[in-house]
């Protein structure tokens, strides 16, 4: 089993780096990936220098083709956009839709199960991917008519390639705002713990008896 896991940032993979055994570091077409094993388990992961969507999409395909990637996991960070979400609390992605692809990607069934077990508390819902980063009521409330529950900047580019490939795939993200007028103050402020907080929900998930 060789898991491709997808950070948001760089924290994130210095916190997993800390968690597996055996890593090798390969540079791939100017990318850099991270290959350590977890258990009985191969964890391939890496993180785009920069949050836009052809760079994210571009790092998943290039690692899903270079190390045969079996599942596909997207860790990030997302804004809350109704009631149902708060700051810190874990989103699991059961579909990712966009303004470009409106019609949703449905997450891997198994996937998601999974990583509502070892976490329970989280939240299971739509995701949307924006093309900006969301700060104002008007904006968040277009975002929740959809009938999402939280708004990210990238997860999409991850569940297309999955979907090219016919890989399971599941996003596991943390909220750091509430996408209002305050919503880069809080997200600088959360943006940390945030990262700490899914790559303990990750770790959970794959250590588990369930994976």
């Amino acid at each position: 089993m060789k898991i491709g896991v997808i950070c948001s940032i760089k924290y994130e993979a210095e916190l997993l780096l800390e968690e597996l055994e055996n890593v090798v570091q390969e540079n791939v077409e100017g990318q850099t990936f991270y290959i350590g094993q977890l258990k009985n388990k191969q964890i391939v992961f890496g993180y785009p220098s920069e949050r836009e969507i052809r760079t994210v999409e571009n790092i998943t395909e290039v690692m899903v083709e270079r190390y045969q990637i079996s599942h596909l996991i997207a860790l990030g960070f997302a804004g809350s956009v109704n009631d149902l979400t708060a700051p810190l609390n874990i989103v699991i992605a059961n579909s990712v839709f966009s303004d470009d692809v409106p019609t949703p990607i449905l997450s891997d069934e198994k996937l998601v199960q999974i990583f509502d077990k070892v976490y329970p508390s989280n939240v299971v819902g739509k995701i949307f991917t924006s093309a900006y980063f969301i700060d104002n009521i008007e904006a968040k409330q277009k975002i929740s008519d959809k009938g999402a529950i939280a708004v990210d900047l990238g997860t999409i580019s991850v569940a297309i390639i999955a979907k090219k490939y016919n890989l399971p795939f599941v996003s596991v993200s943390a909220i750091t705002d509430n996408s209002n007028d305050t919503a880069l103050k809080i997200y600088k402020r959360n943006e940390f713990l945030a990262a700490e907080k899914i790559v303990d929900v990750l770790i959970s998930g794959l250590k588990s008896r369930y994976y």
